[in-house]
């Protein structure tokens, strides 16, 4: 006969109940204690993206609050808070700089821009000013507002008096040798600020700089005013990047297609956020495998459909004998450059032959301006392509069938 356990079946139950109570009031609690002080989660960090060879810093772009906010919160893991009860009407718990925003507003960096009957706002959107960086520095560094010194009797900058709103804190920075005037011995403290003028502040303010042996970015060469900076900053994670390709692809990049059948490929060009004046697409192909279909039967030649990017289409060409098309579109005298990404071109090909892979290529090499290249309306002559999508298609004698309908 089995020897009986300590407790019985009954008392089992028992434990095993008041466990899972225990156990749910746990987590209950864990709930509780995140809705009322911010929830519990991973803080994110940035770092130099290796996937990206084309990265822009746009240290020339105007600096708006919620990225002051979002760099000076990330100088530290404290200032990250994320309330499940939003603080400003117009920042709410999906902007990306939410969590950093609600820290330095708690912490006293930071505080909104106005407040009327339906609440605080922080108004995320606006331009900073030289006095808003101030501000929010020297609490950072002072380690809150009550710790900013009262500035000294008599003004630094002529433009900054005492009785100006932001008056100690500008003192303090210049003091601490973070922000100082003008030739002319001004402040400028209603300036809109831009990028770089942050990543100089954040670099002096933490001691972040760095020198690489190649830049980061495409727009901060190594001469640039403020390249130590911004490379500290963006090591260090203060500071985003923005990875941005110009590129032309082929679409569909593949399939399947059969030999007396057409089928067509779009040239799909995405500007990665520049604006340009023109393009040109350089594409080859096995004549003997595919034949271009012409779509102008008017015009002598054989020519592929062009796009709507640009308003004109100055070049347009197909060698039928050499497998190549030449597809080039550009902007008028006067006109606004082209940016977005839509169809530059569209080439309907002709099946003549089977084959297990027929390749379609873009002639490119990044850089080069007599292949593929996508040229900026800012910088004349420069090509901004740097990368392409090939294509590569099954050529078949039969027809086409769903995988279910193959066995």
């Amino acid at each position: 006969m089995a020897k009986k356990g300590i407790f019985g079946t009954k008392q089992w139950v028992s434990i095993v109940l008041i466990i899972l109570v225990v156990v749910l009031a746990a987590v209950i609690i864990y709930a509780f204690r995140a809705q009322i002080t911010g929830s519990a989660m991973t803080i994110p960090t940035s770092s130099p993206s290796p996937r990206c060879s084309n990265l822009y810093f746009d240290p020339n772009v105007q600096l708006k609050r919620s990225v002051l906010a979002d760099s000076i919160g990330r100088t530290d893991p404290k200032y990250y808070y994320c309330p499940t009860i939003q603080t400003f009407k117009d920042v709410s718990p999906k902007d990306p700089a939410y969590c950093r925003i609600e820290g330095l507003y708690k912490a006293g960096i930071i505080n909104g821009c106005r407040t009327d009957s339906a609440g605080k706002y922080f108004c995320p959107e606006d331009i900073a000013t030289r006095s808003q960086i101030a501000v929010a520095i020297a609490r950072l560094l002072a380690g809150g507002d009550a710790n900013v010194p009262p500035g000294p009797a008599s003004a630094s900058f002529r433009d900054v008096t005492p009785v100006y709103y932001a008056y100690k804190y500008i003192e303090y920075v210049k003091v601490k040798g973070i922000m100082g005037g003008y030739g002319d011995g001004t402040f400028r403290p209603d300036n809109q600020a831009d990028r770089a003028s942050m990543a100089v502040v954040l670099s002096r303010a933490k001691f972040k700089t760095r020198i690489p042996s190649t830049p980061t970015f495409k727009d901060v060469p190594t001469n640039f005013w403020a390249f130590k900076e911004i490379e500290g900053v963006y090591g260090a994670g203060y500071m985003d990047s923005f990875c941005r390709t110009v590129s032309l692809a082929l679409t569909p990049s593949s399939g399947t297609y059969r030999v007396g059948n057409t089928f067509s490929a779009n040239v799909i060009l995405n500007t990665g956020g520049n604006e340009t004046s023109g393009a040109d697409a350089i594409i080859t192909y096995n004549p003997l495998d595919l034949e271009v279909i012409d779509v102008f039967g008017t015009i002598p030649g054989v020519q592929v459909q062009p796009g709507t990017l640009y308003p004109t289409y100055p070049g347009n060409k197909v060698d039928p004998t050499a497998g190549k098309i030449s597809v080039s579109g550009a902007i008028l005298g006067g006109t606004k450059g082209y940016n977005g990404t839509g169809t530059f071109a569209k080439v309907t090909f002709k099946v003549l032959r089977a084959a297990a892979t027929s390749p379609v290529n873009f002639t490119f090499t990044p850089g080069g301006t007599t292949d593929s290249n996508v040229a900026s309306t800012k910088e004349p002559g420069k090509d901004l392509l740097n990368e392409v999508t090939n294509a590569r298609y099954i050529l078949s004698n039969y027809a086409t069938l769903a995988p279910s309908a193959r066995f």
